[in-house]
């Protein structure tokens, strides 16, 4: 039995060292697919991989993904907008009253205090800024 085996566990350790000699530059192997994704990602070529989407995976709307908000106070000659709003997930935020910047003052426009919201807020150099905001009907 020893014999047997003996002739397989050489095959086997000398097999990996060889299988990796021959890989050739630019190729990718699910050995080290497996490797670099231990190390976040970073391939030999110092790009990164990134996941796949799920392929059953529903595609969320860019109106998934916005939060609903009531305009409390609107300011365009400073480029901000008090809203007080619900989750805004993006972010990690909880609900609360807050003032944003704006990307640009023409989101400001036709809106007033008191309009039912929803709108995209994200970390921009520092500030949160609402990249997005439509009037709901």
């Amino acid at each position: 039995m020893k014999t047997r085996f003996l002739p397989l566990l050489a095959a086997t350790l000398f097999a990996a060292p060889l299988h990796a000699q021959n890989v050739q530059p630019g190729t990718m192997q699910q050995d080290s697919m497996q490797q670099d994704s231990m190390h976040g990602g970073a391939m030999m070529d110092g790009s990164t991989m990134q996941p796949s989407p799920m392929p059953n995976a529903p595609m969320q709307s860019s109106t998934a993904m916005m939060s609903d908000a009531v305009v409390r106070k609107i300011d365009p000659s400073v480029g901000k907008i008090t809203l007080k709003h619900g989750p805004i997930m993006n972010l990690d935020m909880p609900p609360m009253t807050m003032v944003f910047r704006v990307r640009s003052p023409e989101l400001l426009n036709d809106l007033k205090a008191g309009d039912m919201v929803k709108f995209r807020a994200e970390e921009i150099g520092g500030n949160l800024t609402v990249t997005e905001i439509e009037k709901m009907q």
